[in-house]
């Protein structure tokens, strides 16, 4: 819902007792706050999102929904962003809630849009039971996705394969589920199995694997010693790995993308601040008004050459490194941005994040360091 906000005030001061009277009026309806992208319901196959708004002019702000709703400013005395050029602005794997609020001279206006992020598709680790092992129709999968949308088992033989497929399998990291299907009709017999595991874009399968079902076989076998049926000598087991964990194919783990932002020379919490002469400061004390260089340094610690991009910001300043396209792998690269600090006094942090599409590791790719600002 699209809410315009007007209000009217009327002070009055009494110094034996001051009283503040505030007049407040909501008026439902549609406002010239017009989200064009994200669109509402929609899923995105990159973190770094479009932004496409039109509004009556003023300040534009934002605010997820994962941050206590704190609003930070896009543009001020604008009205329109992304219309003009291109604007992106990177949100979390899965769910996202947005909310934009216009300041204007006509009132506040405020708008919501519900998103998904999948950039990255489903990982499986581990599956039981292994190659050749025997079952009674427990089955498990562990794997990690956070827009998971089922999780299909698939089993039998030759020209008659089943499928049952689960809905309620928990999304996330290095989750588990569990599978129990009636075997009985292939009691005896040894038959095939693999997961699939599926989010909004993509399917993942695993390595099919071949199996026993418990039960009654046509030959009864002579009992080991630990009183458990060997396996038919034309199957003989296959040793397990000593982690007893099935060992993962390799086309269901790839090569992984991921850059870090690192710590280097005179850099405090990673990032390091200069003089516009470029001698480096070394505590936390700057100045309204002035310019500074703010520097980090980024590594590619993945498996692929990465184009990079960046955000920044200060309060409610935001900035932008220059993009290093290109970035070998195992390289790395320092990026300076002069901004000057236009903000009232008091403490702040100065934020910088590296942007890639399906980073493994988004933990190492934000910097932050901590400011006093003096005016």
């Amino acid at each position: 819902m699209i809410i315009l906000i007007k209000m009217s005030m009327t002070k009055k001061y009494k110094f034996a007792g001051m009283f503040l009277i505030f007049s407040l009026f909501l008026i439902g309806g549609i406002s010239s706050l017009e989200i064009n992208s994200p669109m509402n319901n929609q899923v995105y196959e990159s973190r770094m999102v479009l932004l496409n708004l039109n509004f009556t002019e003023g300040n534009l702000k934002y605010a997820r929904h994962s941050n206590d709703l704190k609003y930070t400013t896009l543009c001020r005395d604008c009205d329109e962003y992304g219309m003009s050029r291109l604007r992106r602005k990177p949100f979390k794997e899965g769910f996202n809630k947005i909310s934009f609020l216009v300041e204007s001279s006509e009132g506040n206006f405020v708008n919501d849009v519900e998103f998904y992020v999948d950039s990255k598709k489903p990982r499986i680790y581990k599956i039981i039971p292994k190659n050749n092992e025997v079952t009674n129709g427990n089955f498990l999968i562990k794997y990690s996705e956070v827009n998971l949308q089922n999780i299909s088992l698939m089993y039998g033989v030759d020209g008659d394969y089943r499928i049952f497929t689960k809905y309620d399998c928990e999304s996330g990291e290095r989750k588990t589920c569990e599978f129990n299907v009636d075997l009985e009709e292939f009691g005896g017999m040894g038959i095939d199995y693999w997961f699939a595991v599926n989010d909004f874009l993509r399917v993942v399968e695993s390595k099919k694997m071949k199996i026993f079902v418990n039960g009654i076989l046509e030959e009864p076998e002579t009992p080991t010693e630990d009183n458990e049926t060997e396996i038919p000598p034309e199957n003989p087991p296959v040793e397990p790995p000593e982690d007893n964990e099935t060992e993962i194919p390799p086309e269901i783990v790839e090569d992984n993308h991921d850059v870090a932002l690192i710590d280097f020379i005179n850099s405090i919490d990673g990032i390091r601040i200069e003089y516009i002469n470029g001698s480096d400061i070394l505590d936390n004390l700057l100045y309204c008004n002035q310019d500074y260089k703010i520097g980090v340094t980024l590594k590619n610690q993945g498996d692929f050459i990465e184009d990079v991009y960046f955000n920044g910001s200060v309060g409610e300043l935001t900035f932008n490194h220059i993009p290093k396209l290109g970035l070998e792998v195992g390289g790395s690269s320092l990026k300076t941005k002069t901004i000057n600090l236009s903000l009232s006094s008091g403490t702040y942090n100065i934020e910088v994040v590296a942007l890639i599409d399906n980073d493994v590791n988004v933990s190492n790719n934000i910097v932050k360091r901590a400011i006093e600002i003096v005016c």
